[in-house]
């Protein structure tokens, strides 16, 4: 487990080196009612890569909910994102006038690779979300377990929403 701790400050390291940090901070809901996973706090730390700075790859782990607080991380996870390249402007439902008129939206597509060591099994899966006024982003994702994990937790589909921070 230290190899994998000095892995990660290493990574940690270099990304805030080369600048283009990007920091998420997410909570995880399950769609299916019926899922038997938790729910879940999540942290990603990736870095923005590319001439058009359009791909981010990076490390998550996420925190689940128990029973009696929130345990250790169980899952880590690489990642890969792709920013389309055309903001979205849609106006502001909010009648305030504080508010911006129209807000402003940067649409993206990934892939995630992770290992649960408590369950010892791998959930992989496509994501797409779209990051709001460069702050919030609402995140769509299919979670396909195999492994031991694949015996006893169906295939699902999970809503994110979060913040994210870019240094």
């Amino acid at each position: 487990m230290k190899k994998v701790m000095m892995l990660i400050v290493l990574m940690l390291s270099a990304t805030a080196w080369a600048g283009n940090l990007n920091v998420w901070l997410y909570g995880v809901e399950n769609i299916v009612i019926d899922s038997d996973s938790q729910e879940a706090l999540g942290l990603r730390v990736g870095l923005t890569v590319g001439e058009e700075k359009n791909l981010e790859i990076g490390i998550a782990s996420e925190f689940y909910v128990g029973d009696n607080g929130t345990d250790l991380p169980q899952v880590w996870s690489a990642y890969g994102l792709y920013y389309l390249p055309n903001d979205i402007t849609v106006p502001q439902p909010i009648p305030l006038d504080w508010l911006p008129t129209e807000l402003t939206a940067r649409p993206y597509l990934g892939a995630q690779v992770g290992m649960d060591f408590d369950a010892d099994g791998v959930i992989s899966g496509p994501l797409a979300g779209v990051i709001i006024q460069k702050v919030f982003f609402a995140e769509y994702r299919y979670a396909n377990y195999s492994g031991q994990l694949g015996n006893t937790l169906d295939d699902e589909h999970k809503l994110l929403f979060g913040l994210k921070w870019n240094f």
